[in-house]
């Protein structure tokens, strides 16, 4: 942090505060909104009140304290490392949004089964962490290259997985790969800062720390959001096509329980609406009205036992191909990050505190 207190840029504030919410806002509440007009008119006004923003902190005298010292951005590790703080995060929530999603939604697991297949990744990124906090002084940019690297490669373990195993995915099956990412994880998040601020003045480090984490944040809200939209649109538009690989053996059923041909025709014609339904809405779990609930009980007869089975798989489909499809993005994320630090000048990060006593 900075080497003395300094006094607030109380306008600084009100006006990054505004420009900041104007974009923020409506990427997390207009897929629940629909995107109504005023989350685009928001995200249009955006720009020019950060641009407003920047114009008063330039024209802000050194003396008066601005809120961001925009000297900062002549720093290349700076520049280049706030770049990639963004990228980096906005991959983060993005893939536990949509693979949580996935485990619960999908495939039915509980939300402690779910939490429960994620360890592998969460013991990664610890054993990760601890290592290479020691090992940035020594590699620098690369240990985020290095990181990044194991995160693709942990990612598309991923994704081959998924188009393997399908439906039929279990936790077990993700135990590799999650663990791969999360050495990835750990390897990047524990240096990063260090690497990025190594060549920031002590007296600004202060603000610097704090256009850094605005950028993290920034980089998260808006990877969630595109990610989001792309991945609801994905099980809508796949929806159709999934259906089509369902109703053959729900046809099959219905006619085993004897149910009569026009009646058998309109339930499929049924299901098919209800399941396009289903996966166009903005929580696909949700019962629609007029439709069968696929998380009750036991079903009350064989025909919407038939139909409830026939939904749980199409939905189970749905997901997994959507999921296996929208993780390409984390991969584009993560790929680009590995990138980008290498672009960082050849500086070495401070060590963590105690490291040398440790050593």
């Amino acid at each position: 942090r900075a080497p003395h207190a300094t006094r607030l840029d109380v306008v600084g504030v009100l006006i990054a505060s505004a420009g900041l919410a104007l974009l923020v806002y409506p990427l997390v509440e207009g897929q629940v909104a629909g995107w109504p007009l005023w989350t685009y008119l928001c995200m249009g006004l955006s720009p020019f009140v950060l641009a407003l923003f920047v114009l008063y902190e330039r024209a802000l005298p050194s003396e008066r304290f601005p809120l961001v010292r925009l000297s900062l951005f002549r720093i290349p590790a700076f520049r280049i490392g706030v770049l990639i703080s963004a990228v980096f995060i906005a991959g983060i929530p993005a893939f536990f949004f949509t693979f949580s999603l996935m485990l619960q939604v999908g495939l039915g697991f509980s939300a402690l089964r779910a939490g429960l297949t994620m360890i592998p990744w969460s013991i990664g990124t610890a054993i990760a962490s601890a290592v290479s906090a020691r090992l940035a002084p020594r590699l620098g940019k690369w240990t985020i290259a290095i990181g990044s690297g194991f995160l693709v490669v942990g990612v598309l373990g991923i994704i081959l997985t998924l188009h393997i195993r399908s439906v039929d995915v279990t936790s077990w099956d993700l135990i590799p790969t999650f663990f791969v990412a999360g050495l990835g994880l750990g390897t990047v998040i524990a240096p990063l800062l260090n690497v990025i601020l190594a060549g920031v003045p002590g007296r600004d480090a202060g603000s610097a720390s704090g256009v850094l984490g605005t950028f993290q944040q920034l980089g998260g809200a808006i990877g969630l959001a595109v990610v989001g939209v792309v991945f609801f649109g994905l099980l809508s538009s796949r929806a159709p096509n999934v259906v089509t690989t369902v109703t053959p053996q729900l046809s099959a059923q219905l006619a085993a329980a004897h149910v009569p041909p026009a009646a058998l025709a309109a339930t499929v014609a049924k299901f098919t609406q209800c399941f396009d339904q289903r996966a166009s809405a903005t929580d696909p779990s949700q019962t629609i009205p007029g439709c069968p609930s696929i998380t009750s009980g036991a079903a009350a007869n064989p025909v919407q036992a038939a139909t409830v089975a026939a939904a749980k798989l199409a939905l189970a489909r749905d997901f997994t191909t959507s999921v296996e499809r929208i993780l390409f993005f984390n991969v584009g994320f993560w790929f680009l990050t590995g990138v980008l630090s290498l672009l960082l000048p050849r500086v070495r990060a401070a060590p963590p505190p105690g490291a040398h006593a440790a050593g």
